[in-house]
Formats: structure tokens, C-alpha cells, sequence
């Protein structure tokens, strides 16, 4: 991103955070009283000066909040973020530093934390995507056709050994009580390998399979969407196609959403494709991190985080080679 490229509207601030990420943590510091949003804890960081890029602006803040040197950041997520009193537009970089110690040079707290207790903090209500968008992974990996019970737990176990660690169980021809006698099993399998596992389908099937990881909701379920039911542990996603529904979707609260399809599909023939440079305008508002979907594999990764998607959701591409 350059600072050519950055929206001028002098009654937007420009704030870029950094997650600086070291052994599975997260370099956190907690906001002076006297500051916005005093006494959370918060991502290192401050506003984009006039000709600064994100980059730099970052590079600078972290020399100066805490004295550590970097240079190389990698774009995780942004977003727009209206507080009472001010409006801000979020740019969330991040990085993998080995050596330096941060020194609290602004009177500030500061501490390393685990990715995985992020959201247990009381953090500012504009970080909540920041956090989703650390916890997540590049690929969500979607369940296909399989022939056998066998060959479902094959698979699936494949696509654990290829290294997903986020799986959404989706089999809509089961009846209730086949798909919950699989969820458990598979529940096992992606516990056994650190990964989680997401039901797809009725919000009633968490009553079920309550050790299950969240829900990903159809997006026939977004008109019944009023706030957040689910505890913030559990993970809620929802599969969008449109504007409309992108709105529908975020009336729930969700961890994260599924946009397609972007390119063309064999599965969904019918179904205009709505290409990289729409579906990258369609998520420019978004305060949660989006998964693109629809003839996508894993190559397509970079392409998807250049667009400002969290990565790539796919079921034939990995399916198949699983």
C-alpha cells in the first residue's frame, strides 16, 4: 500500500497497528488513562502521517513506543471503524521478529501474549476483526462427497496431514442423525491434530455436538440474524453472495465470513462469478476477516491477501487431492 494509493478525507484518521508475532505470541500493550480507549490492551501503533506509508508510519510508531527495529510488514486486515467521537480507518500489518526486547518507552504496560488468549482481553471494539483475522488461518478447507464413512475419515485425515487446520463439515444429503454420528468422529480426528472443526447447517446442531468448534450458517440463514448468540469461543461464520447479505451476515456478529463465488465454478455453473476487483469492493467495509471462494486453490493465496481477503475456502480443489 503507498501513500498515493490512501483515501484523503480530513475527518478520517488514519491509524496503522502492528501484530508483532514472536513465538506464538503477540505484542500487546495497554493504553495509558489519558489516552482513547485508555486502560485496554492494544496492538502497537498510531496515526499515518501526510506522505507516510502504512509501513513506515508502523516502522516509525514501534521505534518509538518500544524501541524494536522493523522493516518488513505484511498486510493482515483493514477496515473503517466509527467511534462516537471520532472515525478512524484500521490497517492491521503484521511480522515475525526473533531477537530485541520492547521497552515501554511511552509509560505504557507491555506484554507478550498467546494468539490463542487474544480474545479473552478486554481490547478495543474496533480490534475484534484484528484478533479473528490473527486467529484464523489462510485456508478453510470445506468437506466434499465421499462414497464410505471410511473414506470421509480418510479424507479428511489427508487434508489434516496436508496441514488445515480449520474444517468446515458440510454435508447437506445426510439426514441429522448421520451427520452428527459423523461430526463426533471427526471431531476427534481434528482435535487429535490441533485443528478445528465447524458444523455447517442449523444453529441447532451446536446442541448436539456442543465440543464442536462453531457453525458455519448458509446464507438462507441471514434474515434470522438479530445479534450474537454464540459465546465468543465458538467461532460463527456465514457464506455471502452479495452486498446484502454481506449486511445480513454482520447483524450477527460473526468471526468471519465466505464470499463467491469469485471465479467460475463446476459445482455452481449458474452462478455469475464476481471476480477479484469486485469482490475486493465488496469487502472494503468489512470489520471481520473474508475467505474467497469459488474456483480457488491454494495457489491463489497470495492473489486473495493482496485483494484484502483472509485467504482462500475451497472443497473440490483439496477435497479431491485429499
Amino acid at each position: 500500500m503507498t501513500a498515493e494509493n490512501m483515501t484523503v478525507d480530513d475527518s478520517v484518521l488514519h491509524i496503522v497497528l502492528g501484530a508483532v508475532r514472536r513465538d506464538g505470541r503477540v505484542l500487546l500493550e495497554r493504553r495509558r488513562d489519558d489516552q482513547h480507549q485508555g486502560g485496554l490492551w492494544a496492538f502497537p501503533g498510531g496515526k499515518v502521517e501526510a506522505g507516510e506509508t502504512p509501513e513506515a508510519a508502523l516502522s516509525r510508531e514501534l521505534r518509538e513506543e518500544t524501541g524494536l527495529e522493523v522493516s518488513r510488514w505484511r498486510p493482515l486486515i483493514a477496515y473503517p471503524w466509527d467511534y462516537e467521537d471520532r472515525r478512524l480507518h484500521l490497517t492491521l500489518l503484521e511480522t515475525e521478529v526473533s531477537e530485541g526486547s520492547p521497552v515501554p518507552r511511552e509509560g505504557q504496560a507491555l506484554e507478550w501474549v498467546p494468539v490463542g488468549q487474544l480474545a479473552r482481553l478486554a481490547m478495543p471494539p474496533a480490534n475484534r476483526g484484528m484478533v479473528r483475522a490473527l486467529m484464523l488461518p489462510e485456508r478453510l478447507a470445506i468437506t466434499g462427497a465421499f462414497d464410505s464413512p471410511e473414506q470421509l475419515y480418510e479424507r479428511v485425515v489427508g487434508l489434516l496431514n496436508q496441514g488445515h487446520r480449520l474444517i468446515q463439515w458440510r454435508a447437506p444429503w445426510l439426514s441429522r442423525g448421520e451427520y452428527v454420528q459423523h461430526a463426533r468422529q471427526l471431531l476427534k480426528l481434528c482435535h487429535d491434530h490441533g485443528a478445528r472443526l465447524l458444523l455447517n447447517g442449523d444453529p441447532a446442531l451446536l446442541n448436539d455436538v456442543p465440543a464442536a468448534d462453531g457453525l458455519h450458517l448458509p446464507s438462507r440463514y441471514l434474515n434470522h440474524l438479530t445479534g450474537r448468540w454464540l459465546p465468543p469461543e465458538k467461532l460463527l461464520g456465514c457464506s455471502v453472495h452479495s452486498q446484502e447479505e454481506i449486511a445480513a451476515a454482520l447483524r450477527g456478529m460473526p468471526d468471519y465470513l465466505v464470499l463467491s463465488p469469485i471465479q467460475p465454478t463446476a459445482s455452481h455453473p449458474e452462478a455469475p462469478p464476481l471476480g477479484w476487483d469486485r469482490a475486493a469492493r465488496l469487502i472494503e467495509l468489512v470489520p471481520v476477516p473474508v475467505y474467497a471462494l469459488g474456483g480457488l486453490d491454494g495457489e491463489a493465496v497470495p492473489s486473495a491477501r493482496e485483494k484484502g481477503f483472509q485467504g482462500v475456502a475451497a472443497i473440490s480443489a483439496w477435497w479431491s487431492s485429499a
